[in-house]
């Protein structure tokens, strides 16, 4: 079954996975790890997975995440506020701890007993794959048509199906020591929209950029509206786990816009996009030290450096900057350099009075999106 399994996957061409480990699954994620054509992303939890092929199917690659059942509950903020609301379809295959009738820990009982109907309540429609090759195929052949149509779809596999192999050793990966640069002057910290206005006046034009939730993606969207503008609304977290996504299946320069809350919201996004260490990927952190979309709540930036954080993650570029001069520096630097690289941006908090939200609505922005990449390959 496994080798059914995975030449299901390659004839349905669903190519690219973001994983969490599940021992179940093991077979598969070795097969993944060292296919030809199938590309696997190991993440950090189900939310960030979720992200990250959610960021290559906006890349025009047909993406799916494997994870254990015990995880969707990380993942259902991701599933409903982000692929729901963008109808980015992702293929899921996902390992039935505690399936009713099968003894396992106790710590999935629940879980194991509510899986199915869990999927059901996220409109979202699942088979459980057994023995059978020909239903394999049928099981497959339904995957791949609800893809086409936008809508996510999941696979459940007992903890029985495949066959245990050994676990690969696992790769060592030498990341060069990072450059660190601080660009801090006297100046007067700006406010968030015109640090956005000053990056995007020093990009190239067929840069790709994403913003996070809240008010960054309503700046921008204030400050230009263009197809290859992604404004992320709902999963708070994931606009980097997107821009890997995206950065791993484009030639172009991804740059995502990021808040500290949002940030330290999934900081497990930097150790993947440090290992994975995409060229193209810059990420910019503007850190007001507030949750500024809801309110104004202090957040935990005030003692998190995210430059070393950055640093220790593998990062190969860093930078620092206070003063709208030092950013655009920084900026400038960033994009003559290879990446993963990250931009840390002390802002004031606030932002513009009457602020607009997005009038486009958030499936046409990701269509477009998909089609301004596809076009730009």
């Amino acid at each position: 079954m496994n080798s059914a399994i995975i030449d299901s996957v390659e004839k349905q061409n669903i190519n690219f996975w973001a994983s969490v480990p599940c021992s179940i699954m093991t077979p598969l994620y070795n097969a993944f790890d060292t296919h030809a054509v199938i590309k696997n992303v190991t993440a950090t939890s189900e939310g960030e997975a979720i992200g990250i092929a959610s960021g290559a199917w906006l890349a025009g690659i047909n993406a799916g995440v494997m994870m254990q059942n015990s995880g969707l509950g990380n993942a259902v903020n991701p599933l409903t506020s982000l692929n729901q609301t963008f109808q980015i379809p992702l293929a899921l295959m996902v390992t039935w701890r505690g399936q009713p009738g099968r003894k396992d820990e106790p710590q999935h009982k629940l879980m194991g007993s509510i899986t199915p109907s869990l999927l059901s309540l996220l409109n979202i429609g699942s088979d459980v794959i057994d023995s059978s090759q020909k239903r394999l195929e049928a099981i497959f052949k339904e995957l791949s048509n609800k893809l086409a149509d936008r809508m996510s779809h999941a696979l459940i596999i007992p903890n029985d199906l495949l066959i245990t192999e050994k676990i690969n050793e696992p790769s060592t990966k030498q990341i060069c020591q990072a450059n660190r640069f601080n660009f801090q002057s006297s100046g007067q910290r700006p406010i968030r929209f015109r640090a956005i206005e000053t990056c995007l006046n020093l990009l190239p034009d067929n840069a790709v950029v994403i913003a996070s939730t809240g008010k960054t993606g309503r700046e921008l969207f204030t400050i230009s509206d263009q197809s290859n503008f992604f404004y992320q609304v709902g999963s708070m977290g994931c606009a980097s786990a997107l821009g890997l996504g995206i950065s791993l299946n484009t030639p172009l320069k991804v740059v995502v816009i990021d808040g500290d809350g949002a940030a330290l919201m999934k900081l497990g996004n930097l150790a993947t996009i440090g290992h994975q260490s995409p060229e193209n990927l810059i990420h910019i952190i503007l850190d007001n030290e507030t949750y500024d979309s809801t309110g104004g709540q202090q957040t935990s930036a005030q003692t998190t450096d995210f430059a070393l954080i950055a640093q220790a993650c593998g990062y190969r570029n860093i930078y620092k900057a206070n003063c709208i001069e030092g950013f655009k520096d920084a900026v400038q630097e960033a994009l003559e350099v290879k990446g993963p690289t990250l931009v840390h941006m002390k802002i004031e908090s606030g932002s513009l009075k009457n602020l607009a939200r997005p009038s486009v609505q958030p499936v046409e922005v990701a269509l477009r999106f998909r089609k301004y990449l596809k076009q730009h390959r």
